[in-house]
């Protein structure tokens, strides 16, 4: 099931309609909407209020096997309602990296998200600015692979218009996207439902060389995302490494280079 973890009710709206997802009654402190195999739930603003809705929505259902936080953010030139996908989530009041997996090909720029406690309007060039990444993906990642998580955001304001935008313009903006949203919600759904019930055997490697535990997590990752693109591939040109770090770094460079082909299929009738 991909649930989606949306801060504000002006860009649920549009995901709710496209997706003509009924609300879910009877649940006290959260919203949440829901239709087969997708959930809706309304965070509020700030990564606290993200941190806290995932948790909560991870804990009551599950059978959740993608997450996505789907939102506004801010950027220096990027044009009002442009798509992107965070490649990289700076928590800016805590000093802290993550790094979500490139498991499919976006049609959108891929760019570093920088969560702020508090609007600015101190554009950095190259950087997204939001409120809730770095608190929605830690919380998602205590439940699931990295491979299955996901932020997505719709720019609302630049330099060159920073006025805080409009609950009509952000919803505009966030439905001019559903189309491209529904595409990337099925290739990641289409992907990681193969991740998830392909065990690649690392046997192998795991005798060759001394595994730290977070580089047998590395070695588990890794493995993974190749199986999905490519099963039974061996890895034999890599036997010849020393060590497990000089392993992992080779067969990292070899999983970035396999293509991704995946069919486009609509999820919702």
């Amino acid at each position: 099931m991909l649930a989606l973890v949306v801060a504000l009710m002006a860009e649920a709206r549009p995901l709710i309609d496209y997706f003509h997802l009924k609300e879910v009654m009877g649940i006290k402190g959260y919203r949440i909407w829901k239709k087969e195999e997708m959930l809706l739930i309304l965070s509020g603003t700030g990564k606290l209020f993200s941190a806290a809705a995932t948790s909560f929505l991870l804990g009551k259902y599950p059978e959740i096997t993608q997450m996505v936080n789907v939102g506004i953010c801010g950027h220096a030139h990027l044009s009002l309602g442009s798509l992107i996908m965070a490649n990289k989530i700076i928590d800016s009041s805590e000093n802290r990296s993550f790094y979500p997996t490139m498991i499919i090909s976006p049609p959108c720029t891929t760019l570093t998200v920088i969560c702020l406690l508090k609007p600015s309007q101190e554009y950095r060039e190259e950087s997204c600015f939001d409120m809730e990444s770095a608190g929605f993906f830690p919380a998602a990642s205590k439940f699931l692979p990295a491979e299955c998580i996901q932020v997505l955001k719709v720019i609302s304001d630049n330099a060159t218009s920073h006025l805080p935008p409009r609950e009509k313009m952000v919803s505009s903006f966030i439905s001019a996207q559903c189309s491209s949203l529904e595409k990337i919600f099925f290739d990641l759904k289409s992907v990681t439902h193969t991740l998830l019930q392909t065990t690649p055997d690392a046997s192998r490697y795991l005798e060759q060389w001394h595994f730290t535990h977070a580089e047998k997590e590395k070695l588990a990752d890794i493995l993974y995302r190749i199986d999905v693109l490519r099963p039974k591939e061996e890895h034999t040109e890599l036997l010849g490494c020393k060590t497990a770090a000089d392993f992992l770094l080779r067969l990292e460079e070899k999983a970035k280079k396999l293509p991704l082909f995946l069919s486009r299929k609509k999820i919702h009738s």
